[in-house]
């Protein structure tokens, strides 16, 4: 790291750690969000309450489940925290028949909306990671 002209090095080093924080933050954030657009992008719609089904929350699933179909999206995303490190993001859905629709039945194949998305984290991660490189905390 290139020093600073009139810092010092542990203001170089505050200043780096922050500079990181904000970026993992910034990643953070970006799994998360990704990772629901993908389940619910993968979601079949019959009556599209399954759909819509899908809650954020943080520490523990959410296990409201909604009343009629709504909008096709993850319910509470827009409450996940700015500073979301450390934390246990939860996407999950109560519907009664999510799991057979997930896994499938002996007259439905499965959709493996939630199973697909997960095979694939490995790449969102990646992809929250470099775009957060290229962002200015």
């Amino acid at each position: 790291m290139a020093r600073l002209p009139g810092r010092n090095l542990p203001d170089q080093i505050r200043a780096f750690r922050a500079k990181s924080v904000a970026r993992l933050e910034a990643a953070s954030r970006e799994i998360v969000e990704e990772t629901a657009r993908r389940i619910v992008a993968r979601t079949p719609i019959d009556t599209g309450l399954l759909a819509s089904s899908y809650n954020y929350s943080i520490g523990s699933p959410d296990r409201s489940t909604p009343e009629a179909p709504g909008e096709r999206a993850v319910n509470g995303i827009t409450a996940l925290p700015a500073h979301p490190l450390g934390l246990r993001h939860f996407v999950s859905s109560s519907v009664h028949y999510a799991g057979f629709v997930e896994h499938g039945t002996s007259r439905m194949a499965p959709r493996a909306m939630v199973g697909l998305t997960l095979v694939e984290l490995p790449d969102i991660i990646r992809g929250a990671l470099a775009l957060a490189k290229t962002q200015k905390p």
